[in-house]
């Protein structure tokens, strides 16, 4: 009986780990809930026509824009920053989603995001935002051409590898199924309405490069520094936090539009176009 004993013990482990496991993604969706109902209750304070819900605010401010409205300066940064935070609660909300019913299914798998303010830098900010979409991004491209490439100069290598992944090829896969699932009965609308949403995103994604370059330049070369203070730390996060809300204008564009993403962004460092 001593072997039955050893399984059943065994057994019951198992199963005690299986309902741990549950129990966190139980948890993890309710989190979800709480966060979509915050997200809608933020939309609805900010935005006051029902129109205005139903699209992103950066392309409302694009629209105003083309039209000749001219916000203020508090009113560009809160669009700004609204669509930010319904990004980044998109991404939380997406991943808690995934990762709580794996977890229902047994599946102890980790966080899509995991507590981003405690990062030490901008890479691990960025890591700790968007954890598996960064892993697929630096392990099957960023990595590959990190170690393929040949140059002597550590910097322009880490660069060019940083445009490729993060820039181009993020580029590629996200306007690549705009491409695909469009309409050819009018090539001509689709080219210019595709193109000009490639253009934009590449800029966004080259400017998110240049922004990581540094940090993950000092995680390379193994200069990476002590942990900074707390309140040194949280001012370079919000920093970056600001330069990536301002650079995510470029992720919204009207077809044939490309200059009207840069007088918003322009605009948002108080020069008028």
């Amino acid at each position: 009986f001593g072997a039955l004993a050893r399984w059943e013990s065994r057994e019951a482990a198992a199963v005690d780990d299986v309902i741990r496991i549950q129990k966190k993604g139980i948890r993890l969706l309710i989190s979800t809930a709480v966060v979509v109902l915050i997200k809608r209750a933020a939309f609805l304070v900010f935005l006051e026509d029902e129109m205005a819900r139903t699209i992103p605010p950066i392309a409302e401010l694009l629209l105003l824009i083309r039209d000749g409205t001219s916000p203020s300066f508090v009113s560009l940064w809160g669009y700004v920053l609204l669509d930010w935070f319904d990004f980044f609660f998109r991404a939380w909300v997406w991943g808690a989603m995934a990762i709580g019913i794996m977890r229902l299914s047994g599946f102890d798998l980790f966080r899509h995001t995991w507590r981003p303010f405690e990062a030490t830098t901008i890479f691990d900010f960025f890591q700790r935002s968007l954890f598996y979409f960064n892993d697929a991004i630096f392990g099957v491209v960023f990595w590959p051409v990190f170690t393929s490439l040949r140059f002597k100069n550590q910097k322009f290598r880490i660069l060019l590898s940083l445009f490729l992944s993060v820039g181009l090829f993020n580029a590629l896969l996200t306007t690549g199924y705009e491409w695909f699932r469009g309409s050819w009965s009018r090539p001509a609308e689709l080219i210019l309405r595709n193109s000009t949403g490639f253009i934009c995103y590449l800029t966004y994604a080259g400017l998110l490069a240049l922004a990581l370059y540094p940090s993950i330049l000092e995680r390379l070369v193994g200069r990476e520094k002590a942990r900074l203070p707390s309140g040194t730390r949280l001012v370079r996060i919000g920093m970056f936090v600001l330069f990536w809300s301002a650079i995510r204008v470029f992720e919204r564009y009207l077809p044939g539009e490309y200059f009207l993403n840069w007088r918003l962004f322009v605009a948002l460092f108080g020069i008028s176009v």
